[in-house]
């Protein structure tokens, strides 16, 4: 009987790796269809025409054809709708033919670009959010415009201070212009 059990656990094991190996792709390519996560940030920001670097720490540092442009980032904390969140805005780097329609917003407005981005978020009513601008000085004028739908429509400017610029938005995407008087 002890023959038998054995025979039959051995017959069991050998058919199963037999169906087991038949299905399976060689390891060869299944290491040739991996791709590190690096790459994956690389693919990801290639897509939105930004660097790595500007993908991952959701920032744009420097803009095609804005040579003054400053560095501008958000992290976070956005207040949605008059209520505290930890919710971060999406930048997106702008392309030639967006760059072309803010300086000309920025000459009829008689002003320099400080920084011109794009953002994507949630939809909201408003939001009350916190920009990083690397070199942003206290107490300068700066207005902001949004660019959706075809047109430019002011913002609310909150707050300016170091390296920081408060604004409250009515529209979750468009373009983004700061520009000092």
């Amino acid at each position: 009987m002890k023959k038998i059990v054995s025979l039959v656990m051995v017959g069991v094991m050998v058919l199963g790796t037999f169906c087991i190996a038949a299905g399976s792709p060689s390891a060869k390519a299944v290491v040739a269809s991996c791709e590190t996560a690096e790459q994956a940030v690389e693919r990801k920001a290639a897509a939105v025409g930004m660097t790595a670097t500007e993908y991952r720490n959701n920032v744009i540092v420097s803009v095609p054809g804005l040579e003054d442009n400053l560095t501008v980032g958000q992290g976070g904390h956005v207040e949605i709708n008059g209520a505290a969140s930890n919710y971060t805005i999406t930048m997106v780097k702008p392309n030639a033919n967006d760059v072309s329609i803010a300086k000309t917003k920025a000459a009829a407005e008689n002003g320099k670009i400080v920084c011109f981005f794009g953002i994507k978020a949630c939809r909201f009513k408003t939001a009350k959010v916190n920009f990083y601008v690397k070199g942003m000085k206290a107490g300068k004028n700066i207005l902001v415009y949004q660019y959706v739908n075809g047109a430019w429509k002011s913002v609310t400017v909150n707050e300016i201070r170091e390296d920081h610029v408060v604004v409250t938005l009515e529209n979750n995407d468009g373009k983004l212009l700061f520009v000092e008087k």
